[in-house]
């Protein structure tokens, strides 16, 4: 009768380890999962209403997300080949057209649905600045928080015409 006791006993201690081991597994997987999300990267959901529509009335293939703040990124389509002005970072309020720093590579866009961005892409160099060569996005016009005009001689957007607009629901 001693031993039943006994078991039982080292059954009881048995799970009370378990479980002690079972909560600091949990415990240090959403600690290590919330420290990804703040400290390395973000991750943005798209902006739900937008389109970039050029003087030919054709829509240019883009996704757009919110970055927070009112900051927006232009993600334009793979199958055109925009060069270093693939993803553009947008802030209408300071009337600011940037590109991020690392270039389309430091986005990741997840199934159209999150756009993944990595550290080094929270900086960005102006478009205009005399970093570029030559600007292939000129007369930039922000006419109100949620519309761009703006006019390109990139050779990729030429059977779309010069002449674009950017406008977006917020």
């Amino acid at each position: 009768m001693d031993m039943f006791i006994e078991d039982g006993v080292q059954e009881n201690k048995f799970l009370k380890i378990m479980i002690k081991k079972n909560v600091f597994i949990i415990i240090s997987l959403f600690v290590f999962l919330m420290l990804c999300f703040l400290c390395f990267d973000n991750f943005f959901k798209p902006v739900k209403k937008f389109g970039l529509m050029s003087s030919k009335g054709d829509l240019v293939p883009i996704n757009m997300y919110n970055r927070g703040n009112n900051e927006f990124v232009l993600v334009f389509d793979k199958e055109i080949d925009m060069g270093i002005y693939q993803v553009l970072i947008i802030i209408p309020s300071q009337k600011i057209i940037g590109l991020p720093e690392g270039g389309k590579n430091s986005y990741i866009e997840l199934s159209n649905k999150f756009l993944y961005q990595k550290r080094k892409a929270k900086q960005f160099t102006l478009i205009g600045t005399a970093y570029f060569e030559k600007n292939e996005i000129f007369n930039v016009e922000f006419e109100n928080q949620n519309e761009i005009r703006f006019e390109s001689s990139l050779p990729s957007l030429k059977n779309y015409g010069k002449n674009f607009v950017l406008k977006w629901e917020k």
